[in-house]
């Protein structure tokens, strides 16, 4: 049987695959809120950033695929990317602070991590992610609104 560790290795090795993996880079960042008013929420960089190799991907757009319900829900958009990504990167809704991540692909294009857009995939045997599907937008001008 195959152990947590070798599971994630043989993930990581596939993410690592060429001609598909792409590097890529996460900014994280988190919000403030102006004490004038609790409406006003500007979010800016928390100075930490994350690297690794994955597979981008356009949406399925096909009836019943794996990318459907996300769809038909209207989180996701037909012009839309996922991101296969290794189980240990940290996204948001996984630590309090973060509220937002960029996604910086090689090429320059920039990424927004779609709100509720992250699925982790455990093993069978553990609770802990062996990889991630994030589901990305581009952003046209590379920032957020209300960006800092």
């Amino acid at each position: 049987m195959v152990n947590r560790a070798e599971l994630r290795q043989s993930v990581t090795d596939i993410l690592e695959q060429e001609p598909f993996a792409v590097p890529y880079a996460l900014k994280y960042y988190t919000a403030t809120f102006n004490a004038g008013s609790y409406d006003e929420a500007y979010i800016s960089a928390s100075g930490a950033l994350a690297s690794g190799t994955g597979i981008l991907m356009p949406i399925n757009r096909e009836q019943g695929g794996e990318d459907w319900k996300f769809i038909e829900q209207g989180v996701v958009q037909l012009n839309d990317s996922k991101l296969y990504m290794a189980g240990s990167m940290v996204t948001p809704n996984e630590a309090s602070n973060i509220v937002k991540a960029k996604v910086i692909v090689s090429g320059g294009r920039v990424f927004e991590i779609i709100p509720n857009g992250v699925v982790a995939y455990p093993s069978d045997s553990c609770t802990d992610a062996i990889y991630k599907v994030a589901y990305l937008r581009l952003l046209t001008n590379g920032s957020f609104a209300n960006e800092v």
